[in-house]
C-alpha cells in the first residue's frame, strides 16, 4: 500500500495534494520527503478548533479543497466511480441542490457526474451558468469541465476557448494543460 501511495504521490500535480520531491528507502524504512504544509493535517487543525468544531464557513472551504482534490484524483484514473453510480449521484446531487441551490461545490460535483455519464448537454448546461457566478471558488474548474462538455459536443473552438480561460485563471491547472493538449492533437 505504501508504494502505490508513492506511485500516486509522483504522478498528481495539484495545489491540494502534496507533492512528493523524493523518496528513498532503507533495509527498515521508506522515507517520503513531501512539501512543507504549514498548518499540518487536517485532523489535527480540527482537534485545535474552538470545542473541536469548523465554523461552518471553514467547514466549508475544507470540504471544497477536499473535493476538488478528490475530483482530480478520479479524473487521473485514482479514484473509480463505476457507470452505475453515476444515476445515483446525479440524483442525489440534483436532491440537494433543490434544498441549496446556492451550493457550488454541489453544482460542480453535479456536473461532473454528467461529464462521466457523458451527458454532455447537461453538463454544459450547468457550467455555462456556474462559471459566472462571483462566489464560486473555483471558477477555473467551471471553465476547465466547460471545455471538456463543449469539446465532446464537437464545439472545439469555444472549448479550446474555455479551455484557456481556466488556464489564465489558473495557470498551474495541470488538468486544463492536458485538456487543452488533447483538443489541439
Amino acid at each position: 500500500r505504501v508504494k502505490t501511495e508513492g506511485t500516486i504521490l509522483e504522478a498528481v500535480d495539484h495545489p491540494y495534494c502534496a507533492t512528493l520531491y523524493s523518496a528513498f528507502q532503507t533495509e527498515t524504512h521508506l522515507y517520503f520527503v513531501m512539501q512543507f504544509c504549514e498548518g499540518g493535517e487536517l485532523y489535527e487543525t480540527l482537534q485545535n478548533a474552538p470545542g473541536k468544531r469548523f465554523s461552518e464557513p471553514t467547514a466549508r472551504f475544507y470540504a471544497a479543497e477536499v473535493l476538488v482534490a478528490l475530483q482530480y484524483l478520479h479524473l487521473m484514473g485514482f479514484i473509480y466511480m463505476g457507470r452505475k453510480q453515476y444515476p445515483e449521484a446525479i440524483r442525489h446531487f440534483r436532491q440537494a441542490l433543490e434544498v441549496r441551490p446556492d451550493y457550488y461545490i454541489c453544482q460542480n460535483n453535479l456536473g461532473v457526474a454528467y461529464l462521466y455519464s457523458e451527458q454532455w448537454d447537461l453538463a454544459a448546461e450547468l457550467y455555462e451558468k456556474t462559471r459566472i457566478v462571483p462566489l464560486y471558488n473555483s471558477p477555473w474548474l467551471a471553465y476547465a469541465n466547460l471545455g471538456w462538455a463543449y469539446y465532446k459536443m464537437g464545439r472545439l473552438g469555444e472549448a479550446v476557448e474555455e479551455t484557456k480561460m481556466a488556464l489564465f485563471l489558473n495557470p498551474e491547472m495541470c488538468l486544463a494543460s492536458n485538456n487543452l493538449g488533447i483538443m489541439s492533437a
